[in-house]
């Protein structure tokens, strides 16, 4: 029997983006290839480009979009999918939606070349599955909390393929019954995300708080952190935050007047992106993270890698499994005052700050890329032999 043959694919997009999914699909090929397998990544998208992330030579990138058909586009496809129920509404558009993709991905990608499919979003598996009738195997993954968006209703168009799928893939363990609840035929694996493992850590002596994260408003919540902060900044004068995260309009601004009115021009910084964030985390001391959603944050393990004691909200079920409260990081209620207390504990204790920071960079050694790559590698092979 010949290598088998992998087709990573996405309907999202792919080139020059940042984000976590799109780090994790790069690595994947990789570790994949590493492993012996061909691998082929399937994007559709209409500017040309690579990957942001560093891809083995031996991958193909092939780029299915060939277009938008006229009937297709935004304006038009919101005229044909106007309804006044939400639910129906959101099912017009998403199959619209697809259908164009669907019909340029069986133009431009012979689909019999592969052994197995690796779908990094739920349309990819509707695409596959409901729309060209693929047979071979398909693993959807799913990179979002349940809450955020599957357990929805509005997502049964996307959920009634995933649940005919040969298996779906979640990041925490407590996600499992989460997706049951509206996925019940599919077997429902746990794989977590890497977590990278660096011998350096932070010396902890800096007079930083350091976040990672994105200017959504809901999800992750920049303004809590802010209120925190502002609340103990009289009393730390030394202190700053630096938040890192890309620069998103309006939605950036808008922090940006929050951290001006509480007068926090000069301690709170909002630096934007950089490709080197391994070492602004060396250079904090706190690492925090308001966010009310979480699958499986890159940012908080890779502050944990290098050492740094971690803050997190309760209310997060991913960031409230990764943080053990007292042993590895702190977790706060997510209002002001909670997490403003959280992140005074650890400035104000340079024995604690070492003591958790030290734990959390062993906690997640259970992370590392030799073990969730040889899970994959396990359950890939599951898969072709039929035995899950």
């Amino acid at each position: 029997m010949g290598k088998c043959r992998i087709a990573l694919i996405t309907m999202h997009r792919l080139y020059g983006i940042v984000g976590g999914a799109e780090r994790v699909l790069c690595d994947m090929a990789n570790a994949l290839v590493n492993k012996g397998y061909i691998v082929t990544i399937l994007c559709c998208e209409e500017k040309g480009g690579r990957p942001f992330y560093e891809l083995n030579r031996g991958i193909e990138v092939k780029n299915f979009f060939n277009g938008i058909p006229f009937f297709s586009r935004q304006i038009l496809r919101n005229l044909m999918s106007f309804d006044f129920d939400r639910k129906k509404k959101y099912t017009k558009r998403k199959k619209i939606e697809c259908q164009w993709k669907a019909k340029s991905l069986k133009e431009l990608v012979d689909l019999d070349d592969f052994d197995l499919f690796i779908a990094f979003d739920f349309e990819s598996a509707y695409v596959l599955k409901d729309l060209l009738k693929e047979e071979s195997p398909i693993i959807v993954m799913s990179h979002a909390e349940p809450s955020a968006g599957i357990t929805s209703q509005k997502y049964d168009i996307l959920n009634n393929a995933v649940n005919r799928c040969a298996v779906l893939q979640v990041l925490m363990p407590q996600f499992i019954d989460e997706c049951r609840t509206v996925l019940p035929d599919v077997p429902i694996v746990y794989i977590p995300n890497v977590a990278p493992q660096y011998k350096e850590s932070s010396a902890l002596t800096s007079k930083t708080i350091v976040c990672v994260s994105r200017y959504e408003p809901i999800s992750k919540r920049p303004a809590l952190l802010v209120d925190a902060f502002a609340l103990i900044s009289h009393k730390h004068l030394d202190w700053t935050v630096k938040f890192w995260g890309r620069f998103n309009g309006k939605k950036t601004e808008d922090i940006r007047s929050l951290v001006k009115q509480r007068n926090l021009d000069e301690r709170f910084e909002l630096c934007g992106f950089t490709q080197n964030i391994k070492k602004e985390l060396l250079n904090g001391s706190i690492f925090v993270l308001p966010s009310a959603h979480e699958a499986f944050s890159l940012a908080l393990v890779e502050a944990m890698a290098v050492g740094l004691p971690v803050v997190g909200c309760s209310d997060c079920s991913s960031v409230s499994t990764l943080i053990q409260h007292g042993h590895n990081g702190l977790l706060a209620e997510p209002n002001a005052k909670a997490l403003a207390e959280a992140l005074e504990t650890l400035i104000s204790s340079f024995e604690l700050r070492c003591k958790l920071g030290k734990q959390a960079k062993i906690d997640i050694i259970k992370f590392s890329a030799d073990e969730v790559w040889m899970q994959w590698d396990n359950l890939i092979n599951r898969v072709l032999k039929g035995q899950i």
